[in-house]
């Protein structure tokens, strides 16, 4: 029973934190070679776009990017991300409209004599921050040729979540794709004010609301964060991600200092608990952003903060 409660928390976690990325299975055959191909990390960095070359299939895609600014809630700087496929067909790109993100994406598949290839993409796109009375979609044009035979697969971010970069496979050509997502802005818009108090003279007698007058909604609320963080990822000075260390300090303040040290980062006060995934391999210490690439590396599993 404890696992599937376990299971359960960290599936809302990943829904709900904003730095934490997921994605979706991945459409198209099982060729080529499997590539990651995120925005830089960070949970301001969405995609808003692809660019490549097309012909009759996808031969090479890279992710378009952009940050996202809190402060003026606008995308600003747009880049571009490391190619994957070859160097066939056509330029050609797709983006969404100003102001939006991607929130999925159509994907066509066709067979090349037994090799099965993505033939082409139509972005899903989503207007940020998303509104209190709930998201905006729109579609973007096509990236490849569409037709008519048989029927795209549709990706799509979680509720309140954006895309954040590609993933899949290529060699010669884009063999199959799949989307990475993270928590997407959004506008809470203005509080809804509480009720004067009833005045405390019970002779006095309150007048009937009119029929007329349509109650007050409160408006549409994001999933609000459990502060549990599974297999916490820290952002690297090469713009990637990392998992966290165990330590903050390289062999020293192991556990619960990592762990405050990573929760203040998130706007917590500290770690309510956390457990240990040994021997990961490969992280980063918070502490200095030196990497350990040695096998008995340990991580953490799990963290959850104060709220």
């Amino acid at each position: 029973m404890w696992k599937l409660v376990f299971s359960i928390l960290a599936w809302m976690a990943l829904a709900t934190s904003g730095s934490a990325q997921i994605h979706t299975p991945a459409v198209g055959g099982p060729g080529g070679g499997a590539f990651v191909e995120t925005c830089g990390g960070g949970a301001n960095n969405f995609l808003i776009g692809v660019t490549g070359r097309t012909g009759d299939w996808i031969d090479a895609i890279m992710p378009i990017c952009a940050r996202y600014d809190p402060s003026t809630k606008t995308l600003g700087r747009v880049y571009t991300m490391d190619s994957h496929g070859g160097g066939g067909g056509s330029p050609n790109s797709a983006t969404c409209p100003d102001g939006m993100v991607v929130k999925g994406m159509d994907v066509g598949k066709i067979d090349n004599g037994g090799q099965v290839l993505v033939k082409y993409v139509r972005l899903q796109c989503q207007r940020v921050p998303i509104d209190p009375d709930g998201p905006s979609f729109q579609k973007a044009d096509f990236f490849g040729i569409e037709t008519l035979e048989g029927h795209p697969d549709t990706l799509t971010c979680p509720d309140f979540e954006a895309g954040s970069g590609l993933w899949g496979a290529s060699g010669d050509y884009v063999d199959r794709l799949g989307l990475y997502c993270q928590g997407a802005p959004f506008d809470l818009g203005r509080p809804v004010p509480a009720p004067s108090p009833a005045p405390k003279d019970t002779a006095s007698v309150r007048p009937k609301p009119s029929l007329q007058t349509a109650p007050t909604r409160a408006p549409t609320r994001p999933p609000l964060s459990l502060g549990i963080y599974v297999a916490p990822r820290i952002p690297a000075a090469d713009g990637q991600t990392e998992r966290l260390d165990f330590c903050q300090q390289w062999g020293s303040a192991c556990g619960k200092p990592a762990a405050d040290a990573f929760c203040k980062t998130k706007g917590h006060d500290g770690a309510l608990s956390f457990d240990i995934d040994p021997d990961i391999g490969r992280t980063m210490i918070i502490g200095s952003g030196a990497i350990c690439t040695d096998p008995t590396c340990d991580g953490f599993k799990r963290i959850q903060c104060n709220p």
